[in-house]
């Protein structure tokens, strides 16, 4: 500011303004960080034009609507989620399979399960795990492939849907466990472990819910 000055429009000034954000939401410090984040959408819209598919509006729109997110500003962030998805159909073409816009779709999904839309999420989920399986190859065992297939039983489970959820969970453990190690300590294995032990006592299936405990 004192370059360019004080009350000037920069990409340099955008930028300095999300690197903060970030620094913030690093910290936690959410509510600051989303000061923050709003103003570089704000100078970047001006700087690239308030139209623009600019990669780094979509980045500053990416983190602004996580942050959202994180403090349960659930509608603002489905919002500035959409406008991204519409900016990545047009960077990446409306018919690609990108993993950019795969991990946004898991995204949407987590956004609407927060807010206890599981339908709705259910629904994000689903086209994120397709297009994973598009980007990565339909047999494929990723981690991604595996995140999506567990959260997709979060949203049965969620709507009591304990036999579907039972099915994806499986399904997510047994590709965790090729991914990181059949004899792995891994957190995303163990987190598998609990959300599948969980549906199988809701099932009633008492002894394999001891087994996975």
């Amino acid at each position: 500011r004192e370059v360019y000055g004080k009350d000037a429009c920069h990409a340099d000034i955008a930028r300095a303004l999300q690197n903060i954000g970030v620094s913030y939401e690093n910290m936690n410090e959410y509510v600051t960080a989303e000061v923050y984040y709003t103003q570089a959408l704000t100078m970047r819209r001006m700087v690239y034009g308030e139209a623009s598919n600019h990669k780094h509006i979509a980045n500053t729109l990416k983190c602004l609507g996580d942050v959202k997110r994180q403090l349960k500003m659930h509608d603002e962030a489905e919002k500035l989620y959409q406008d991204l998805l519409h900016m990545y159909r047009q960077i990446y073409r409306p018919d690609s399979n990108h993993k950019g816009i795969a991990n946004l779709l898991h995204d949407m999904g987590s956004n609407c399960e927060s807010n206890s839309d599981h339908s709705t999420a259910l629904e994000y989920k689903l086209r994120a795990l397709d297009m994973y399986r598009e980007v990565y190859g339909k047999d494929a065992c990723h981690a991604d492939i595996a995140r999506a297939l567990q959260n997709i039983g979060v949203s049965y489970e969620n709507m009591n849907e304990y036999v579907t959820a039972e099915v994806y969970y499986t399904q997510a453990l047994t590709m965790r466990r090729m991914v990181y190690g059949e004899a792995s300590n891994h957190k995303h294995i163990a987190n598998t472990l609990k959300c599948l032990g969980d549906v199988k006592r809701q099932l009633k299936m008492h002894d394999e819910a001891e087994k996975l405990y």
